[in-house]
């Protein structure tokens, strides 16, 4: 686990993947721009394992997000996200 409650972006690094919760506007999957290629090929099943673990409606929402390019909507909830960290190995820290 990196964080939960306030979440600066400057948390999330570019070489990596990171599940954020945001609780009522789904799940976001943050992909660093410096990502391996397996990551970035593996961060919306990691989405989908996150679902499963915490025991979430499969019908959750699960937002890809790449870094730079981050929409709105993932940007207005940056303050108020909890955030884990993906593993390679699809667990969790």
């Amino acid at each position: 686990k990196v964080a939960t409650g306030n979440l600066k972006l400057s948390m999330l690094d570019s070489k990596d993947a990171f599940i954020l919760d945001a609780i009522v506007d789904g799940v976001y999957v943050f992909v660093g721009r410096e990502c391996t290629i397996d990551e970035r090929s593996k961060a919306c099943h990691w989405g989908q394992t996150y679902l499963k673990q915490q025991n979430l409606p499969l019908y959750t929402q699960v937002t890809r997000v790449l870094e730079t390019a981050e929409p709105a909507s993932f940007l207005q909830w940056s303050v108020r996200i909890h955030c884990e960290k993906c593993e390679r190995n699809f667990g969790f820290l």
